[in-house]
């Protein structure tokens, strides 16, 4: 609500600043308040990047271990998560192929990209793809962290996360030190999240006061696009249930509702977390061996809105800065995106942090998180109902085809 209100004061302010405020007043209140704000805040971004995606991965990757304590169980589980989030990429692709939104080259035009750094496209879009599968192997340990390499810090993760439960006696020492520090950038994340309405206010505020009205024109077409993509997300987790579990989508949904708006209201899968394994067992009838394990295991790596949002959002912010994305390129940035998926924690502000790691994959100017950020509450709320949907719709599924689904509580 405080971010809510944050944008509503910065559309407002903006627009004071634009036809009431004398320009050179509203000159000063931007240069020395509101862009020094912004760039305090992006910076805070910048330096926890490369830590909270590998210390997050490595934690989540340690879980996997225990999938064979599950069997079958998780098995399931972890498939239909998979399949869920390739829906989600392939809902996100078809959105962005048929909406386009944003014209080519919009945010060169933008004040926000002119202190932005130059793009040098042939990074990335030159790549072979034999280059790029290559290049996912860093040459040392710390060089991916110094360079902000997402890749070979997802790669690295991946890594640490399966050998340490294989080093017998280290194992818990390093399983302790890197759920140690996952809560310690957890927590630094937590609290520059606090400060994302007043980001909100100073990126929206510059954005009414420098950008025309057909910039303001592209990123409500983009904001569009992502909340109808992320909605479409509803009915392909209905035919999910209709042809894997053979029971009424109406119902399934009517009986987690709460959960939903729970989901909506708090913009955090890790908040509802209690909540949806509340409606799970209690209305859904799911046996909570199941709930247990399903729910905080999705809450860390079922990420489909999310993965939704991340699909529009970085082809969005390519045309706008005109930056060609090529097949092999197209090729890394999925990756990325899945893996993304798996690694971003459910607090909110997670994804500003995540939005950033892929620009830099997509070798697309920092700059244009700060026009994400002025949309990013109502994308936030959306796309975290529709994670934790889908962390409820695939427990349901796994749990059915176990036969450990209460039929009686479920149709109630």
């Amino acid at each position: 609500y405080q971010t809510l209100f944050a944008l509503a004061l910065g559309l407002a302010f903006g627009f004071l600043m634009k036809l009431v405020i004398p320009h050179h007043i509203s000159d000063g209140i931007k240069d020395y308040a509101l862009s020094p704000f912004k760039t305090v805040f992006m910076n805070s971004l910048k330096i926890i990047i490369a830590p909270v995606i590998f210390f997050s991965l490595a934690c989540c990757i340690s879980q996997f271990k225990n999938l064979s304590d599950l069997g079958r169980i998780g098995s399931k589980v972890m498939g239909t998560y998979l399949l869920t989030t390739l829906l989600a990429v392939c809902v996100g692709l078809f959105y962005n192929h048929m909406v386009r939104p944003g014209k080519v080259g919009f945010a060169l035009n933008s004040a926000n990209s002119l202190s932005a750094p130059t793009v040098d496209v042939s990074t990335d879009a030159s790549h072979s793809f034999l280059d790029t599968i290559i290049g996912i192997v860093p040459s040392n340990f710390l060089q991916p962290f110094l360079e902000s390499n997402t890749l070979q810090l997802l790669f690295l993760a991946i890594i640490c996360g399966i050998a340490v439960k294989t080093i017998g006696e280290y194992s818990k020492i390093l399983t302790d030190f890197f759920e140690a520090c996952n809560s310690l950038f957890l927590t630094i994340t937590s609290a520059i999240a606090k400060f994302i309405p007043f980001a909100v206010f100073c990126s929206i505020s510059m954005l009414i006061y420098d950008l025309g009205g057909s910039t303001i024109k592209h990123l409500g077409s983009y904001l569009c696009t992502v909340i109808v993509a992320l909605l479409t997300m509803i009915p392909v987790y209905s035919l999910l249930v209709l042809l894997l579990t053979r029971t009424n989508p109406v119902t399934f949904f009517k009986n987690i509702k709460e959960g939903m708006l729970t989901s909506f209201s708090l913009s955090s899968s890790n908040a509802a977390m209690p909540t949806n394994m509340k409606v799970c067992t209690e209305k859904l009838g799911i046996s909570p061996k199941v709930v247990n394990f399903s729910i905080p295991l999705g809450a860390t790596i079922n990420m489909d809105g999310f993965t939704v949002c991340l699909s529009i959002t970085v082809l969005f912010f390519a045309r706008g800065y005109n930056i060609p994305i090529t097949g092999s390129a197209l090729v890394s940035i999925l990756l990325t995106i899945i893996l993304l998926s798996m690694a971003t924690p459910g607090v909110p502000g997670s994804s500003i942090v995540s939005i950033c790691v892929l620009l830099k994959v997509a070798n697309i100017p920092l700059e244009a998180a700060s026009l994400f950020i002025a949309v990013y509450p109502m994308i936030d709320m959306v796309g975290t109902m529709t994670n934790t949907t889908g962390d409820m719709a695939a427990t349901f599924i796994a749990a059915k085809s176990e036969k450990l689904v209460d039929m009686e509580v479920f149709k109630g």
